[in-house]
């Protein structure tokens, strides 16, 4: 991928490949192999790629402001045990933030007794390689476009170089630094700065890498672009909210020349009508700016529950909602994905609390811990595979007939505007015993191999509350032409021999497969 640095990795090498005689329930293992040679394979792919796995909040000081009001849980979890669970979780990457990020007022002197340096060394004494910091003397030049940092702190570009080398000189050779994180989820009128503060990074050390976040796409048009200067360019007209969100992530990539970019959106919400949504029309517009600026696509995804006001929310996100939102990104090409979050967030209330993440306040498990490590090492078993494929395109396929009349949402409502069908090339047909399946293609260009993510979409609570009679998928995909799939079925490899070229597979909610479809030569 592009911009990619070595990566920390050795996989062990992939199951010995088995024919399966029909299709199997997802993540199952076959239970019969066959005495036939198969006749196809895979190239043999180098294990030198990941995808990157973060969670914001890791292990914390145990610092929480409940109702405005500091406490502690009485427990530092900043220690080597904690991260390498944190580890074991499946991260590979650590995001020094919250109550370890860096203070302005550090210096050199000082930062050895910082709680930053203590989060670095913690981790990585546990075994982290990649440590980010989330430095507030670098978030703070990035303000809004109503101060400007070369002209109102800076009089140029070199004074303000010398000022950020002089601040990484601090950190820059700790063990396991690998980059910074700046300010997250700016609006428009903070990227002349954001722009500057990157830009200078890149000239003092341009081997580190920049954590970017922004928002995602809603009802705000006003923080993705200036309306009045879009009118003056489009006769007057003002943007649809689709098309002011795409041009904040192109303003955004142009303007920094940001080589990743991850937006954070929590389809997973108590309010029904939230799940889901547009949640896929937002991913779309994501890939599609990374694909025209060269960026790699990144994604925060939700491992958290919320609480709306007093009412309390219907779940924590289950292994459907996990791997829905995984096999979603993989799909599209991501080669990171960041978890919100590990531990809660230091700031509750009881008006806007928050609870199921991977670990509670005290330190403990949750189903949310089990369920995503389980996912994070099915994705580990193909990832070094997956991701010599780049995305080409993505397609819903619909049923005419729908248990759910929202499942068209999945499309995005016409005021975004960007609903795309991808024409493919292997994949010629498909048809499903219910709502919808959600498709990507991808291609290996090296050696003229296609794959296919085939994922059924449908919010698993659909069925729980009598709004659908079931949410499972069965579908049939044709390949015409082709004899064999390479399956990947949770990262296990299965090679499978098609009838006709037609495929056929049932799904439950959130789950997907990856199909390579391969010719007896």
């Amino acid at each position: 991928m592009k911009n990619r640095k070595s990566l920390y990795k050795s996989l062990a090498a992939l199951l010995a490949a088995i024919v399966c005689i029909g299709p199997f329930a997802s993540c199952m293992t076959p239970t019969e192999e066959a005495s036939e040679k198969i006749p196809v394979s895979l190239p043999t792919y180098a294990d030198d790629r990941e995808l990157d796995l973060l969670a914001y909040v890791n292990p914390t000081n145990g610092d929480y402001t409940f109702n405005n009001i500091p406490m502690n849980i009485g427990t530092d979890f900043r220690t080597v045990e904690r991260f390498k669970e944190y580890m074991d979780a499946g991260m590979n990457i650590a995001f020094a933030r919250y109550d370890s990020s860096l203070p302005a007022d550090v210096t050199a002197e000082t930062w050895p007794q910082s709680d930053t340096k203590l989060f670095c060394d913690k981790a990585y004494e546990a075994g982290l390689r990649r440590i980010l910091i989330s430095d507030n003397y670098l978030t703070n030049f990035i303000t809004d476009n109503s101060t400007k940092l070369i002209g109102d702190v800076f009089a140029t570009e070199a004074e303000l170089d010398a000022a950020i080398a002089a601040r990484l000189e601090i950190y820059k050779d700790t063990p396991g630094f690998y980059g910074v994180i700046l300010r997250d989820e700016p609006t428009w009128d903070y990227f002349d700065n954001y722009a500057l503060v990157h830009r200078s990074l890149k000239r003092v050390m341009p081997e580190i890498y920049i954590y970017n976040n922004l928002h995602y796409c809603y009802n705000s048009i006003n923080i993705y672009t200036d309306v009045e200067a879009w009118k003056e360019t489009h006769e007057g007209k003002e943007p649809t909210i689709g098309e002011a969100y795409y041009d904040y992530l192109c303003q955004f990539l142009e303007k920094t020349g940001a080589e990743n970019l991850a937006v954070d959106i929590y389809p997973f919400k108590d309010v029904a009508e939230e799940r889901i949504g547009n949640y896929f029309v937002n991913l779309q517009m994501l890939r599609n700016a990374c694909s025209t600026y060269g960026a790699e696509m990144t994604f925060t995804s939700q491992s958290i529950c919320y609480t709306n006001g007093t009412t309390l929310s219907n779940r924590i996100v289950t292994k459907n909602d996990l791997w829905l939102q995984m096999n979603a990104i993989l799909g599209l090409g991501a080669t990171g994905m960041q978890y919100y979050t590990y531990m809660p967030h230091p700031m509750t209330s009881t008006e806007n609390s928050n609870f199921g993440n991977f670990l509670d306040k005290y330190g403990n498990k949750t189903s949310v811990y089990y369920d995503a490590k389980s996912i994070n090492e099915a994705v580990k078993k193909f990832d070094h595979i997956l991701l010599h494929y780049e995305y080409q395109g993505s397609r819903f396929y619909l049923n005419q007939t729908l248990q759910n009349a929202g499942a068209t949402s999945y499309t995005g409502s016409s005021r975004f505007g960007i609903y795309e069908q991808a024409e493919y090339t292997a994949l010629t047909s498909l048809t499903m015993t219910n709502d919808a399946i959600y498709s990507t293609e991808l291609k290996d260009e090296e050696n003229g191999l296609y794959m296919y993510m085939l994922m059924n979409p449908i919010d698993v609570l659909y069925s729980a509350n009598s709004v659908m009679s079931y949410t499972e998928n069965t579908f049939t995909a044709e390949f015409a032409g082709y004899d064999y799939v390479a399956e990947f079925d949770c990262g296990e490899l299965t090679y499978v021999k098609i009838d006709n070229g037609k495929y056929t597979k049932t799904l439950s909610s959130g789950y997907g497969v990856y199909l390579v479809p391969l010719k007896i030569a």
